[in-house]
């Protein structure tokens, strides 16, 4: 084994899963275990494609108490989410219905201004360490191209590296193996300065500001004072289901990087080119199935572009801008 395998199998043993209460975001995951030799499938029928086999005794992930013609929707362990019938588990933690609204806590400081690093968390907690991942300044000078394809070989590279890669949280030693992970143009990891091409998604709520308020801005309200959530996707006519997130965090955004201006572009279906720093974000499960049901965000990797540091707009006749000539692009600040 590689030492980075090594400790990825001593974390494994060491820590157990983390309980809901401690993150609103965790409170929609329930907890079951195989009482029966079982299959996870696909979908939520028997004749779907197999995702999994598994003996009894393997413990799992309930996505938000998810039930569909007596199936259950599950996070697959080493990766993948799927259906498993529910004559084959017991429940073993409750999940509250999908529907049920979670809300943000208390503010906890005056403004942005005053809001650390870590936001309402404290500094050294699994949900301190996110934020500050979050709010990261990306590492490099010149950012590595990505395509959507190493998007979701990111995904399956993080499935494979930890047991439960997906809807719990990280501690200080998770973050740190998020790294040295191969794309088509290098390696990369949390932090790596990227770039893509792509067009924002189809969606009603694409873009929109998370104006309920986020512990890593402390839970402040307003759109000012909130990230941008923009989904992204290889053509103008995918949905969000076929993209990724890429967020603009409020902490120096460019005033005229704005809503309007961001719905402007998706209406046009402008080609946009974004760099930033690489974040994954752990706590959710992927949620690239438009029938699932699931109030996840819709996204076929976790892995996003968070913070975003530049945003550019091709402007030209059928978008033919090279994607490698930066000079044939406008920045979004300066799009009319």
């Amino acid at each position: 084994m590689t030492p980075r395998s090594l400790l990825a199998a001593a974390i494994l043993l060491a820590a157990p899963f983390v309980a809901a209460a401690q993150d609103p975001d965790l409170a929609r995951f329930g907890r079951i275990e195989t009482t029966a030799k079982t299959t996870v499938r696909s979908a939520p029928r028997f004749g779907s494609q197999l995702v999994r086999r598994l003996e009894p005794g393997v413990s799992l992930r309930w996505i938000e108490g998810r039930r569909v013609d007596d199936f259950l929707r599950v996070a697959v362990p080493k990766g993948g989410i799927g259906w498993i019938p529910a004559d084959d588990v017991r429940i073993t933690a409750e999940a509250p219905p999908p529907e049920e609204a979670i809300t943000a806590g208390e503010q906890c400081a005056a403004n942005l201004d005053a809001c650390p690093e870590h936001g309402c968390a404290s500094p050294q907690s699994k949900i301190g360490l996110r934020n500050v991942a979050k709010r990261r300044t990306p590492a490099g000078a010149t950012p590595i191209r990505m395509s959507f394809t190493d998007f979701a070989s990111l995904q399956d590279q993080t499935d494979q590296l930890f047991e439960e890669s997906q809807g719990r949280e990280f501690d200080a030693d998770d973050r740190a193996l998020l790294q040295g992970f191969d794309v088509s143009n290098g390696t990369v990891g949390e932090a790596t300065l990227v770039r893509i091409t792509g067009f924002l998604s189809v969606g009603k709520r694409n873009p929109h500001p998370n104006t309920s308020g986020e512990s890593v801005n402390c839970n402040i309200k307003q759109t000012a004072n909130n990230d941008f959530h923009i989904s992204i996707a290889s053509s103008s006519t995918k949905d969000e289901f076929d993209g990724i997130v890429i967020e603009a965090i409020p902490q120096d955004r460019p005033g005229k990087w704005t809503i309007p201006r961001l719905k402007k572009v998706k209406t046009q279906k402008r080609k946009v080119w974004v760099e930033g720093g690489l974040f994954y974000d752990n706590p959710h499960v992927v949620n690239s199935d438009p029938d699932s049901g699931s109030s996840q965000p819709k996204r076929f990797s976790l892995w996003e572009i968070h913070p975003i540091n530049r945003i550019l707009v091709c402007t030209k006749t059928n978008n033919a801008c090279n994607n490698n000539d930066e000079s044939q692009w406008t920045r979004l600040e300066d799009v009319p």
